[in-house]
């Protein structure tokens, strides 16, 4: 209900990704991240962008971590 304030509509975020153990403790993931967000109604830089920006683009994610 605040979306004039702060200037994003409403969007769905969301992600998918996998992961597994691969040596004593060591986990691998890869990850999908993104919106439903347009790039016209992503937050907008001044003087950058005027399309739209990646910002609000889908990205994948790599990780490598280990407990101890």
């Amino acid at each position: 209900e605040r979306n004039p304030l702060f200037g994003t509509p409403d969007y769905l975020w969301y992600s998918i990704g996998v992961s597994r153990e691969i040596y004593a403790g060591l986990t691998a993931s890869v990850a999908w991240y993104g919106t439903d967000i347009s790039k016209r109604d992503c937050i907008p830089v001044a003087d950058r962008a005027s399309g739209g920006q990646r910002a609000c683009d889908g990205r994948v994610l790599f990780t490598l971590s280990r407990v101890f």
